[in-house]
């Protein structure tokens, strides 16, 4: 639990000082190094450290292993340097729209807080309502039905006959057996529904809840079993659970603020798709999206990497492609786009399907909802771009982040070829690290030395932990929150650049 706070409290705490910052200047005290015009805030040294799994040889709280990590920090921006802006990478397509979407993704992120969450006023009575049932662990009896028997489920509620529905309603789309149980309480992971429908107010034993909407065509029924409840002792645990049910509320709140925003924006705006290249293109992209993990890495690292397109169809002639590539797929307010309009837009904003998991037969329909969601992305975007959000110096900052982790990577790649290693670095990092990374990197700090600023007492103000943990956002182009740690060096001195003024 105490692991599972501090974890909570540290994305909280990341998120607020981001957004809560993005149109002011970057404060010196914000700032941990200056590496020529590049910089390290305190947030991200942190982001990079706690929201990514750290090689063993850094992954503890030791003073020492808190020095390697920022070595590897500032190695991989003398990497990016190194690299320059001119190379086969930076004059990939493919990087230069992973960068931007990067970008973009976190534009918009500012605009949803500045609109809508910034603006949530919460109500201290509805926190003190939910604050009451949120120690509550239930038991619950559910199943899940379709819109035709999520509507037979109302009828019966209209005539007082819920509970014997329930059970009767079970018995017609699952036939035999008993109706499946779990538990959950305030911490489980739910459909942000479901939370809400079991912790908004107390509820009775017996009680049934539904249909809950889940998904366009998914409805849950619940029956409460009963439930244990778990009242915090400390003022500690009493404050932080006041915290988490005031966290939740202003979610909700915002989300129902930004909703109203979205639909203001896309007011009036129509979207019709063309049925010959939809088809063609489900065809194309629904084997691709039910590839095997290991297929889908390998397919993706050949697009990425050596910037290779897969063909249409695999019989297909490159005129065939030219032709299909020209098709319009959808119009938007009366202007016709083509399949090459989208591919170019999935550059910046990879598709995000709603279901995590789906049935090849409903790929067209989940498809169809991913690019309307890329589309309305893209209206946000603007919107963001209209307010001048990509000028703030932490979207600069952030972008930087990815793109100098990108060009970092490049860079290893090319020193290490120029060794002779071959192989899966990943396998023997260590060996590379130790019989070539490790000196190139004190070659790059001396080379740079003079270029190098550090905030000496903010790096000692700093603790890690040694909580292995990985953030990812759910719902979003680009869900990892951070790039991977870079495996670089092992150098634990800090003899280079200057003390920050």
């Amino acid at each position: 639990m105490r692991n599972r706070l501090f974890r909570l409290m540290l994305i909280l705490s990341a998120a607020v000082l981001l957004f809560t910052s993005c149109q002011k200047k970057i404060e010196k005290d914000e700032i941990l190094a200056k590496i020529g015009d590049r910089v390290i805030t305190t947030d991200e040294f942190i982001r990079r450290a706690e929201y990514t799994i750290r090689p063993p040889y850094c992954k503890m709280d030791y003073y020492l292993q808190k020095k390697i990590v920022f070595n590897s920090l500032i190695v991989e921006k003398l990497l990016a340097f190194e690299a320059g802006d001119d190379n086969p990478l930076t004059r990939s397509k493919s990087f230069q729209d992973e960068i931007r979407g990067h970008k973009e993704q976190l534009m918009r992120e500012t605009l949803y807080y500045k609109e809508a969450l910034n603006k949530v006023k919460l109500d201290t009575s509805a926190v003190k309502k939910r604050y009451k049932v949120s120690g509550r662990e239930y038991n619950i009896a559910y199943y899940s039905v379709g819109r035709n028997a999520a509507n037979f489920a109302l009828e019966q509620q209209m005539r007082g006959r819920e509970d014997e529905a329930f059970d009767d309603l079970f018995r017609q789309v699952a036939g035999v057996g008993p109706v499946p149980e779990r538990k959950v309480s305030w911490q489980s992971k739910e459909d942000p529904v479901v939370h809400r429908t079991l912790f908004s107010e107390p509820l009775k034993k017996g009680q049934v809840l539904g249909p809950v909407k889940v998904d366009e065509n998914q409805y849950l029924m619940i029956k409460v079993l009963g439930w244990i409840d778990r009242p915090v002792i400390t003022d500690t645990a009493s404050r932080q659970r006041w915290e988490d049910v005031s966290e939740e509320l202003k979610r909700e709140a915002g989300g129902e603020i930004w909703d109203g925003y979205i639909a203001n924006l896309m007011k009036g705006k129509t979207l019709i798709f063309k049925e010959d290249a939809f088809k063609k293109m489900t065809k194309f992209l629904l084997p691709i999206y039910f590839k095997t993990d290991k297929e889908e890495k390998e397919m993706l690292n050949s697009i990425y990497w050596n910037n290779e397109k897969p063909a249409i169809f695999p019989d297909s002639s490159l005129t065939d492609e030219k032709k299909f590539a020209q098709m319009p797929f959808f119009t938007l307010d009366g202007k016709t786009y083509t399949v090459d309009d989208l591919t170019n837009m999935l550059g910046t904003h990879p598709l995000v399907f709603r279901k995590k998991k789906m049935g090849r037969g409903e790929f067209p329909e989940q498809f169809k909802y991913a690019v309307a969601d890329m589309i309305r992305d893209r209206f946000v975007t603007q919107k963001a771009y209209d307010k001048g959000i990509d000028k703030s110096p932490y979207i600069e900052a952030y972008t930087n982040m990815w793109k100098d982790a990108f060009l970092s990577f490049y860079q290893r790649t090319q020193v290490l070829k120029s060794r002779g290693v071959k192989g899966d670095f990943e396998k023997e990092y260590m060996k590379h690290i130790n019989l070539f990374l490790n000196s190139y990197s004190d070659s790059l700090f001396k080379k740079y030395s003079p270029k190098i600023e550090v905030n000496i007492p903010n790096f000692e103000n700093i603790q890690l932990t040694r909580i292995d943990m990985v953030v990812r956002h759910e719902g979003v182009p680009y869900p990892d929150a951070v790039p991977t740690f870079p495996l670089l060096t092992t150098r634990n001195r800090m003899d280079y650049g200057s003390n920050m003024k």
